[in-house]
C-alpha cells in the first residue's frame, strides 16, 4: 500500500490549489503636492498670563515640553525638554539678556511681570534667526503690552488694575497700568508690585523663602507714515528675595534698560530695527537672610548694549528674510 500512495502524493504535490478569492477593487490614484516649509518649529504660547504669580517662569511650566527649575520664589530658570542655560534663548520685549549671578538667581524671566505681559510663547528645538538663532534647546519669546493707539486724533484715558493672593506665603501681587492715546500717538505707564513671606506649609515653613520686588516701565509709541516707533524705559528693583536650596541669597537686584524699536515698510520691504541697553547690579549673600555662618558676599553687574536689524520681502518665489545682530556684554 504503501508503493501506491507514494504516487497519489507526488502527484497531489504537484498540482497547485486554486482558491476563490473576491475581486481586488482598484482605486484611482490620489496625488498630493506641497512646499516644503524652510522652517517649521513646534510652537506653543500662552496669552495674558494670570497676574497671581510672582514670576512669569510660572507660566512658562504650563506651555508643553517646559519646565522651570525653581530655586526660590524668582528665580525660574527655564528648561525645556531638559535642556537649560545657554541652550535656550531668551528674548524678553526683544532684548537679550546676560544674567550676572553665576547661579542665574536673576534670569531673564525675572525682569518681567506676568500683569504686564501680554504673550509667552515657545519655540522648541533648533531656533529660527528672527528669534536669536543659536539655541540648539528652544526659544522662549516674552512680549509686554504695548502702548495702542485710538481711532481718531482726540486723547482718550485708559487703565487697568490685576492683583492676586496667595494663601501659601502670605503673598500679593498688584499690577497698575494706565494710559492716554490718540490716533498718533500713545503714552502708557506700567507698574508691578509682588511681595511674600516664608512658604508655609502643614508643620511649619520653608525658611528663607520671602521675596520683595517692584518694577515701573513708561512706554511712548509713534505711529508714521511707514511704521511705528516704540521707546520705553524701565526700572526693576529686587531685594530680600530668598534662595532656599542654594548656599546665598538674592539680597538686592537692581535693573535699568532702555528699548527702542521701529517697525514698518520700505518700499516692498518690511523692516524691523531695535537698539537696547540693559543694565544689572546684583548682589548676592549667605548671612542677610538666614542663620549665622561664615560671611560670604558676591556683588555681581552685567550690561547688554544689543542692535538688531531684519526686513522682509516677497520674491517670485515666496519671502526672502535677512537680518543681522549684535550683543555686547560686560
Amino acid at each position: 500500500m504503501k508503493s501506491r500512495l507514494k504516487p497519489l502524493v507526488a502527484l497531489l504535490a504537484t498540482c497547485p490549489l486554486y482558491g476563490v478569492a473576491a475581486e481586488i477593487p482598484m482605486l484611482d490614484e490620489i496625488s498630493v503636492t506641497a512646499q516644503r516649509p524652510v522652517f517649521s518649529p513646534f510652537s506653543s504660547s500662552r496669552a495674558t498670563p494670570t497676574p497671581v504669580l510672582a514670576d512669569l517662569a510660572g507660566v512658562l511650566a504650563e506651555l508643553p515640553g517646559a519646565a522651570v527649575v525653581k530655586n526660590g520664589p524668582l528665580t525660574g530658570i527655564a528648561q525645556v525638554r531638559g535642556l537649560s542655560g545657554d541652550r535656550v534663548n531668551i528674548l524678553v520685549d526683544g532684548m537679550d539678556i546676560t544674567p550676572a549671578c553665576p547661579n542665574h538667581m536673576d534670569p531673564p524671566l525675572h525682569y518681567t511681570a506676568p500683569a504686564d505681559t501680554e504673550n509667552l510663547t515657545l519655540i522648541a528645538g533648533a531656533s529660527p534667526v528672527s528669534a536669536g538663532g543659536d539655541a540648539l534647546g528652544a526659544s522662549i519669546l516674552a512680549r509686554s503690552v504695548k502702548p495702542a493707539f485710538q481711532t481718531d486724533a482726540a486723547w482718550r484715558q485708559n487703565g487697568k488694575i490685576d492683583a492676586g493672593f496667595s494663601g501659601a506665603n502670605d503673598g500679593w501681587n498688584l499690577g497698575l497700568n494706565a494710559g492716554t492715546a490718540n490716533q498718533d500717538n500713545a503714552l502708557s505707564y506700567a507698574g508691578n508690585f509682588a511681595q511674600g513671606d516664608d512658604l508655609k506649609y502643614a508643620n511649619g515653613s520653608v525658611k528663607d523663602s520671602g521675596y520683595d520686588s517692584k518694577r515701573h516701565k513708561l512706554s511712548f509709541a509713534r505711529a508714521t507714515e511707514s511704521g511705528r516707533f516704540d521707546a520705553s524705559v524701565s526700572q526693576h528693583r529686587v531685594k530680600d528675595a530668598g534662595n532656599p536650596s542654594l548656599p546665598m541669597d538674592m539680597v538686592k537686584d537692581d535693573a535699568d534698560a532702555v528699548n527702542l524699536a521701529w517697525d514698518g515698510k520700505l518700499g516692498d520691504t518690511s523692516v524691523t530695527t531695535r537698539l537696547y541697553w540693559h543694565d544689572i547690579d546684583h548682589l548676592m549673600d549667605n548671612y542677610s537672610l538666614r542663620g549665622l555662618a561664615t560671611g560670604m558676599v558676591a556683588p555681581a553687574t552685567s550690561t547688554d548694549i544689543g542692535l538688531v536689524l531684519g526686513g522682509k520681502r516677497n520674491t517670485a518665489g515666496g519671502r526672502a528674510s535677512f537680518g543681522a545682530e549684535w550683543l555686547s556684554n560686560e
